[in-house]
């Protein structure tokens, strides 16, 4: 799971009031599992904006500007909307029906968020949402909440990237794009890389194919009302052309990614910059020119930077 925007200067949003638009929920088909794989490609919802592809949901205002940006059919540059056709949701089991996360049982994430006692006495929705938050997060002694991520930067083989975008829990207006990846608890940094990479694409691929790590980052921003610290480790990742028709957005999100997570898609880097330019927010920042010299080969280096 990604971060909260901070506006075009790089300056944190002012804390907002928000609305009840926080439980906008996952468009899957019911009476499918999860780990089903459909043998074709998922079609464009009906009303989207043709380089718009939403697998996950139909946000409330679908065709309004977001991050600052300028609205889908203004000029503005999208996803490469043939590569992000290919991107498929995930099914959900039918209600009252057994659905076998991939996630294994033993794993620290699944015990410690999923199994939790929190969560489980949490039915609502955006009530479990923010237990399984309270949970991956522990206060530093300066009292500022933080925790340990490792990130991955997807490659399909035309050199595009994987992004998905996400929103403020508590102000859905205020969205972002982000790599795949999120917080790990007790797993190690490529463990906790690759959990997430199956739980947000439905990808297995051997951990000797990450390379890595190309980029250390610690970033501070605001989510949740909370002012948050997160240190970030990132890897690469190159999918064939099988592997990258077969990601499916949203495979087995947990309860918080589902509530945040808006959608999936392809960009070309030049994209990125001229997204950016129009006011989208991608993070990390700069990762267009770092993906750019990534694609041709990894140097080796793992630079260290902080954004706050």
């Amino acid at each position: 799971m990604g971060e909260p925007q901070r506006d075009r200067h790089g300056h944190e949003p002012v804390e907002q009031e928000a609305g009840p638009g926080v439980g906008l929920r996952l468009r899957r088909e019911a009476g499918r599992r999860a780990r089903r794989r459909a043998s074709g490609h998922e079609e464009v919802p009906d009303g989207a904006h043709p380089a718009r592809i939403l697998p996950l949901r139909q946000r409330r205002q679908a065709h309004r500007p977001h991050g600052g940006g300028q609205a889908p059919g203004d000029g503005a540059p999208r996803p490469d909307h043939q590569a992000s056709q290919g991107l498929r949701r995930s099914p959900e089991a039918a209600p009252g029906s057994a659905r076998e996360p991939p996630l294994p049982r033993g794993s620290p994430r699944a015990v410690a968020v999923r199994g939790s006692a929190m969560s489980a006495a949490a039915p609502d929705p955006a009530a479990r949402a923010m237990a399984e938050l309270d949970a991956e997060w522990t206060a530093a002694p300066d009292g500022v909440l933080e925790r340990e991520a490792a990130r991955i930067v997807v490659f399909d083989p035309d050199g595009r990237l994987l992004f998905i975008r996400g929103h403020d829990v508590d102000d859905p207006d205020h969205s972002w794009w982000f790599t795949v990846g999120g917080g790990v608890g007790g797993e190690g940094l490529r463990e906790g890389a690759l959990r997430e990479l199956l739980e947000e694409t439905g990808l297995r691929p051997a951990p000797s194919r990450l390379e890595g790590p190309v980029l250390v980052r610690d970033a501070t921003f605001r989510f949740a009302r909370e002012v948050r610290r997160q240190h970030e480790c990132f890897f690469l990742l190159r999918l064939d052309g099988s592997e990258a028709a077969s990601v499916v957005a949203g495979y087995d999100l947990t309860a918080i990614e589902r509530e945040v997570i808006d959608e999936y898609a392809w960009w070309w880097p030049r994209d990125v910059r001229r997204a950016e330019s129009a006011g989208e927010v991608f993070y990390p920042v700069g990762i267009a020119g770092m993906a750019e010299s990534w694609w041709s080969g990894w140097d080796g280096t793992t630079p260290h930077v902080a954004e706050a």
